[in-house]
């Protein structure tokens, strides 16, 4: 049994190769991230992995109930990261909504400088960017949920 830890992260951040606006999936060790996290994977369709967005390669998960009509997008604030969102997912997929979040550069799972954030537009920027790529793509009622200390 693999124990998530730093190690992990750092492992998970390095591996694959890395597409420029291409979502693509994660290694196997992320059931170690999700089962750490209590993140529902289990309860819903699960994709999770890498989506280039400006300088950094930004982790991106989604949670698909079957049949969804609604969207949520949550988004962290500083020294945070999308992994402390699970009583959240778990609530939002048992009331078939679909939950898109990631972590913002530098933090999680995301590439960037650790614990460094450039400016709060920098994030606001990554969360347009996501939201855009998935109001092409999807039919659903969308809302956002977002969280700082």
């Amino acid at each position: 049994m693999t124990i998530y830890n730093h190690k992990l992260t750092d492992k998970i951040i390095n591996s694959g190769t890395r597409y420029p606006d291409l979502f693509h999936k994660m290694p196997a060790d992320v059931s170690c991230y999700l089962d750490h996290f209590n993140l529902p994977y289990n309860d819903a369709f699960y994709e999770g992995g890498y989506v280039k967005i400006g300088e950094n390669n930004i982790f991106l998960q989604t949670f698909s109930p079957q049949d969804y009509s609604k969207t949520a997008f949550l988004f962290h604030g500083y020294f945070d990261h999308s992994g402390y969102f699970g009583n959240v997912i778990s609530l939002l997929v048992k009331l078939n909504i679909r939950v898109v979040l990631w972590d913002q550069p530098g933090y999680g799972l995301s590439e960037g400088a650790r614990g460094f954030c450039n400016s709060f537009e920098e994030y606001v920027a990554v969360a347009e960017a996501i939201i855009e790529k998935f109001e092409e793509t999807s039919n659903t009622t969308n809302f956002l949920i977002g969280h700082s200390a």
